[in-house]
């Protein structure tokens, strides 16, 4: 019998037949029903690019906590996967700043991080006559917060040449004395 020849009752009894039997086929081959609809998923995403990515935004939305869970799960089974993604992001994201927006970047987390007002550092760069303490030298870019490593202390503003001058010598005058008498020496 023709499917335009089926009454109303026998098509949906036809129709019935037919989700069961797949439902069977589905049981009997798990492994490749999943494959099938990965495929079947993947073509759709090719088609339509918009929807999906309207789809997935609605399923991060409405179930933050099952995606949340999903990609902690996914990222434990690909550790290398998920760091070669997430420094290509990192780096995606960088290049797409602009210089200013760098300097205001490093600028904002470095006054934080020393719980330094913009009028402070800005005041502290007035009093240095706008260069660096240690060499005298404006700078070509933002100069780094130094400060005392134990007491916390703001001494100065450096450019990042001095300040890592001092970090390599764990700020001790006595290793710096030692140095210059060193190169005094030479």
């Amino acid at each position: 019998m023709q499917i335009a020849e089926m009454t109303v009752e026998q098509l949906a009894q036809h129709r019935a037949m037919g989700r069961i039997n797949s439902a069977r086929w589905r049981d009997a081959n798990p492994e490749r029903a999943r494959a099938m609809v990965r495929v079947a998923s993947a073509r759709w995403r090719i088609a339509n690019p918009e929807k999906a990515l309207a789809q997935g935004a609605r399923t991060r939305a409405e179930h933050p906590d099952r995606v949340r869970v999903y990609n902690d799960r996914w990222r434990a089974a690909n550790p290398e996967r998920a760091r070669e993604l997430g420094r290509a992001k990192s780096a995606r994201w960088l290049a797409s700043l602009t210089p200013e927006k760098r300097a205001t970047m490093y600028r904002a987390r470095a006054l934080m991080r020393y719980k330094v007002t913009p009028t402070e550092y800005d005041a502290l760069l007035a009093s240095q006559g706008g260069v660096c303490a240690i060499c005298g030298v404006p700078p070509t870019k933002l100069l780094e917060v130094d400060h005392d490593h134990t007491s916390g202390r703001v001494r100065g503003l450096l450019c990042g040449r001095c300040n890592t001058g001092l970090g390599v010598f764990c700020d001790s005058p006595a290793l710096m004395t030692t140095a210059i008498a060193y190169l005094g020496n030479k």
